[in-house]
């Protein structure tokens, strides 16, 4: 069985940001393991329902709590206009970063919710495993901390990511607090910003088009080869950018070892033909150059990402994708 909060990164979910008064805090959503918890946070986020609310109880080295619109703790309501049931799974545990729904008893989830803060546990992995915790999940008890107490009491929906997040939390946890466990300075939830799946691609490529300063199909840089490989030449460019001129964009006429063609260092100019939709990937070209402003148009339209498979080239893109994984892995080396 996976246990998606010990290899967080590679689980696939919704993030939440809870942007506070005292910095935010970034959180992974199990939407496919707890739907209809995610489906109610996501949605009172969304209606800015969190906005302005407090962490009206923390507890240092427990946790926080908040989602109450009135700050006593006594209220808040779901989006199903009713108490809903508790979505327990067998994958999901109360470790120290556990975003986790507050409720008065079983089956009574609102709005409230708590982030487990506890740096430690009073039991040994011997203890956990023997009582029925999985010995990865006793192991990570140990390690990191939680309330494994409040396991099957509390639906476990996400899981704080990010270093700076976990030191907000304990920033938040350290808070001066009166009798009642509520901080004497107020926490505040300005808002919490909800980043879907489809988002958190554009977000990525938005990344990719900013670092390559907007650079556009059709350019010409001057390049420089800083790498060759038997498919085609690695070239930096601008200074801090990178891309892949594939053998048969080297020259005209074929090519029989790339070797002979270009050498590392060799700087030379080269245009832009391609900057992969998914990847952001740059492939450039030294032969296009060398052809007729018409036959160039042409070439364009040949390799553009969002055109080539349109007209035909579905093969074309096949081959493509296999030198641009080839090349992705050369240039992590470097």
């Amino acid at each position: 069985m996976k246990y998606p909060q010990l290899d967080i990164a590679d689980y696939e979910g919704t993030v939440a940001v809870l942007h506070t008064n005292q910095g935010d805090l970034r959180v992974k959503l199990f939407d496919s393991l707890t739907p209809k918890t995610v489906k109610n946070f996501v949605a009172l986020s969304k209606k800015s329902y969190y906005d302005g609310v407090t962490f009206h109880r923390v507890i240092q080295d427990f946790m926080i709590q908040g989602g109450d619109p009135t700050g006593k703790g006594t209220g808040g309501e779901s989006i199903y206009g009713r108490r809903f049931d508790d979505e327990f799974s067998e994958q999901l545990f109360n470790l120290r970063g556990a975003l986790s729904m507050a409720n008065a008893g079983p089956n009574t989830n609102g709005s409230q919710f708590f982030i487990v803060q506890k740096t430690s546990v009073d039991y040994s992995v011997e203890d956990l495993e023997s009582a029925g915790w999985p010995r990865e999940i006793a192991k990570a008890y140990v390690k990191n901390g939680g309330t494994p107490h409040l396991d099957r009491r509390h639906t476990v929906f996400g899981q704080l990511i990010g270093e700076n997040s976990y030191e907000i939390l304990d920033k938040i946890a350290n808070s001066e607090v009166d009798f009642h466990d509520k901080p004497i300075k107020p926490v505040i939830i300005e808002n919490i910003e909800i980043i879907d799946k489809k988002k958190k691609a554009k977000l990525k490529i938005d990344e990719i088009i900013e670092k390559t300063h907007e650079q556009k199909i059709g350019d010409i840089v001057e390049g420089e080869i800083i790498g060759i490989q038997s498919y085609g030449a690695f070239v930096r460019f601008d200074k801090d950018q990178k891309g892949l001129m594939h053998i048969s964009e080297i020259h005209s006429g074929f090519i029989k070892d790339i070797h002979e063609a270009v050498h590392i260092g060799q700087k030379m100019k080269l245009q832009i033909i391609d900057i992969d939709e998914y990847s952001g990937k740059i492939s450039l070209s030294a032969r296009v150059l060398e052809e007729e402003p018409e036959v160039r148009k042409i070439q364009r339209k040949h390799f553009a990402t969002d055109s080539r498979v349109k007209i035909g080239f579905d093969s074309l893109a096949e081959e493509s994708s296999k030198w641009v994984k080839e090349s992705e892995d050369f240039l992590k080396k470097r």
